[in-house]
């Protein structure tokens, strides 16, 4: 479960960040990567979610862009539960702690 977290000053406006329930904060873009078995439903799913390939990262593995952060995170759940879909997750910012 991912907590919105409003400590965090935003040098970028369009990174939402939350922290999840072990304290990791991570930052969600309108971005999301999608894994399928195969390719066969991409064009379905870019339409049914309103998406758009941003980037090919390999065989059936996509980089795509909703139209805001909340959509990204929507379609990536819902892409989740999708019988040919391997996985799919929002493509998570995750804070770099110095030493």
């Amino acid at each position: 479960m991912l907590a919105p977290n409003e400590n965090i000053s935003r040098s970028t406006a369009h990174v939402d960040y939350y922290k999840n329930e072990k304290g990791i904060i991570l930052g969600v873009t309108n971005q999301l990567i999608l894994k399928l078995k195969d390719d066969s439903n991409l064009q379905t799913y870019l339409n049914e979610y309103n998406l758009t390939i941003k980037a090919n990262l390999g065989k059936n593995l996509y980089l795509l862009k909703a139209e805001n952060n909340n959509l990204a995170i929507d379609a990536a759940n819902a892409l989740s539960n999708k019988n040919d879909v391997k996985y799919s997750h929002p493509d998570f910012i995750e804070e770099i702690i110095s030493r």
